[in-house]
């Protein structure tokens, strides 16, 4: 009799997908409720073009950067495990259907990844404030020379952009190390054999890691993220509280004790 391991086409496995489905259905049935109650008001309101705006500034930066999160992630995924053997995982579960698992895993962590980092509202701030001319007597800091529209609109969005980038980037070169390293992260799991612990695990090198064009091009642009996030965090200087020490006040006050 053939061995059957989980994730082979058979009668009972046909119905683990449309229960996935209906599970990621309930998960978002609120959300979906909620969409529909909105856009029944709007409508009777007669404002159904400031409804769709409204969905359009409050929804469309989140999805976008999910998309891309989530086709960078499976890329990184997909060229990590292009090497990996095809016996099944674990000895029960068929190759297909964990890759299918993890791809569904990945899109969660996508949706994560786009909510942390994405704020709508900077996005929107920054495209309404491109339709605000500049005027010629508006303040320009001495540090810099910058007008307040940078540090109103421009400032903000691209710092969200940034974090975009490096998130993106650090995600990618974990799930490509790890789809790389499964197998030889699998072996650190101790087997119980009749003559004791089975152990056999051999340390990844960051060498081999780096083999791939792509690892070098999503550490080269994490490199590149990092690099401006630091560049424009000196402009943030002239947004903190420094506080006053020994100046104005404090230094009369210093010298008359």
């Amino acid at each position: 009799m053939a061995e059957h391991y989980l994730g082979e086409r058979s009668g009972r496995n046909r119905w683990i997908f449309p229960l996935l489905a209906l599970f990621a259905l309930l998960v978002c049935s609120r959300y979906l409720a909620s969409t529909l109650i909105d856009y029944e008001w709007w409508s009777e309101l007669g404002q159904l073009d400031t409804w769709l705006n409204l969905l359009l500034y409050g929804t469309a930066p989140v999805v976008l950067a999910a998309i891309l999160f989530f086709a960078s992630l499976a890329t990184a995924f997909r060229l990590g495990s292009r090497h990996s053997g095809t016996e099944p995982i674990l000895g029960v579960l068929k190759r297909s259907l964990f890759a299918k698992i993890v791809y569904l895993i990945l899109f969660f962590v996508a949706l994560i990844a786009a909510n942390a980092t994405v704020d709508n509202w900077t996005v929107v701030r920054f495209f309404g404030g491109l339709r605000v001319p500049q005027q010629a007597g508006e303040f320009v800091d001495p540090i810099f020379s910058k007008p307040l529209h940078f540090y109103f609109f421009g400032l903000p969005f691209y710092n969200m952009i940034l974090h975009v980038l490096i998130t993106g980037a650090i995600l990618v070169l974990l799930v490509y190390w790890l789809a790389a390293h499964g197998e030889q992260l699998g072996r650190a799991i101790p087997s119980v054999t009749p003559g004791g612990f089975n152990f056999e695990y051999q340390t990844p090198t960051f060498r081999e890691a780096f083999n791939s064009k792509f690892v070098r091009f999503a550490a080269a642009l994490l490199l590149i993220g990092l690099a401006f996030k630091f560049y424009y965090n000196r402009y943030g200087l002239l947004l903190e509280d420094h506080g006053q020490f020994l100046v104005g006040v404090d230094w009369v006050a210093d010298h008359l004790v």
